[in-house]
């Protein structure tokens, strides 16, 4: 039931911001994606999250502490998620700096109500020991940060719902795509940045509205 659930979601999402054409969130003649919500529109503390919601997946996590993780326990914060692995020496560096260059373009009281969200294709090598250790490299505010890692057949779910094609190209290596995902605070899609070095002024614009 849980398997039937999620590939339900992945279709959904799917179909719902055309999953195979993701469009940059920070261009400002892009058209919308159909699938967010109003961002002025307050979430309720008991409001049930729709079925399209990334939140519903049920699955188990770890995070860089070794700990389990729940993706529901970020409902009512907006989330910026970034698939990586620790070991990419090209891209995943510079899209962990583009997130983080979204954290800084944040007002004060924004980044503190926004979540950040790093999950590895690679939980191999990726273990907790790891992530705690790229955490501290990038200094990464684990109050705001957290890096998960999980079963391998989650970890394609979960970049199928979102979009991400990866694929395993050699003994630690992936070739994947470069898509930053902004999640509403109910867990639905809102809108991604594609691409490398992207202006980021848009995509932080979007997670304003969900924290004002």
């Amino acid at each position: 039931m849980r398997s039937m659930t999620l590939g339900l979601l992945a279709l959904t999402l799917a179909s719902a911001c055309g999953r195979n054409t993701p469009r940059p969130a920070a261009r400002a003649d892009a058209p919308p994606c159909h699938c967010s919500h109003d961002a002025s529109a307050p979430m309720a503390a008991n409001q049930p999250l729709p079925d399209t919601s990334v939140f519903q997946m049920g699955v188990p996590w770890t995070d860089q502490s070794g700990r389990a993780f729940d993706l529901a326990s970020l409902a009512g914060s907006p989330t910026v998620v970034l698939m990586f692995y620790g070991t990419c020496q090209s891209t995943c560096p510079l899209l962990v700096r583009d997130v983080k260059r979204v954290e800084a373009a944040l007002s004060p009281a924004a980044r503190a109500r926004t979540r950040f969200l790093l999950v590895t294709f690679d939980p191999s090598t990726d273990t907790p020991e790891r992530l705690s250790a790229l955490a501290a490299e990038d200094h990464l505010d684990l109050s705001r940060w957290t890096l998960l890692r999980g079963a391998d057949h989650d970890i394609r779910t979960f970049a199928t719902v979102l979009g991400v094609q990866f694929s395993r190209v050699g003994p630690g290596e992936y070739t994947h795509s470069n898509l930053i995902t902004l999640l509403d605070p109910q867990g639905v899609v809102a809108t991604q940045l594609e691409g490398l070095q992207q202006p980021v002024e848009e995509f932080a614009r979007r997670i304003e509205g969900y924290t004002r």
